[in-house]
C-alpha cells in the first residue's frame, strides 16, 4: 500500500455535481463559505473550538459533555471581543454550525443520489 503524501491532491470532489443538483446546492455551498467571516477563518482557536463543538454536539453523550465545548467557545470569544461583539459573534457562529449541519445533510443526499443514478459509481475519484 502506498501512502499518499498529499491526500488533498488525490481526493477530487466533483463540485459540478452540485451545479446540476436541484435546489441550488452549488450556490448554497458557495454562500456558506462566503458568509464565514475572514476574521473567524484566520483564527485557529475559533476553528479548533468550533470543531470540538461540532464533534461533541453530534454524539449521543450526555448534555454535560455537550455543554463543555460550547462554554469554552463562548468564554474564548469573550476574551478576544468586547461584550456585545462577543455575544453577537457567538450567536452568529452557532448559527453557522446549524447551517453546516443542514448543508452537510443536503450535500450527502446529493452525492447519494448521484451514486444511485450512476449504478454505484461515486462523485469521488478513487484514491
Amino acid at each position: 500500500m502506498i501512502i499518499q503524501k498529499n491526500l488533498a491532491e488525490n481526493l477530487n470532489l466533483n463540485v459540478d455535481v452540485l451545479k446540476l443538483a436541484k435546489g441550488n446546492m452549488y450556490q448554497e455551498h458557495e454562500r456558506f463559505i462566503r458568509t464565514f467571516d475572514a476574521k473567524w477563518r484566520t483564527d485557529e482557536n475559533i476553528i479548533l473550538i468550533l470543531c470540538a463543538v461540532i464533534l461533541f454536539t453530534l454524539t449521543d453523550r450526555g448534555l454535560y459533555i455537550r455543554i463543555i465545548p460550547i462554554t469554552i467557545f463562548r468564554r474564548y470569544l469573550e476574551s478576544i471581543y468586547p461584550g456585545c461583539e462577543a455575544k453577537s459573534t457567538f450567536l452568529k457562529l452557532i448559527q453557522k454550525i446549524t447551517e453546516l449541519h443542514k448543508l452537510n445533510e443536503e450535500l450527502t443526499n446529493v452525492y447519494l443520489d448521484v451514486k444511485s443514478l450512476t449504478g454505484g459509481a461515486t462523485a469521488y475519484r478513487d484514491i
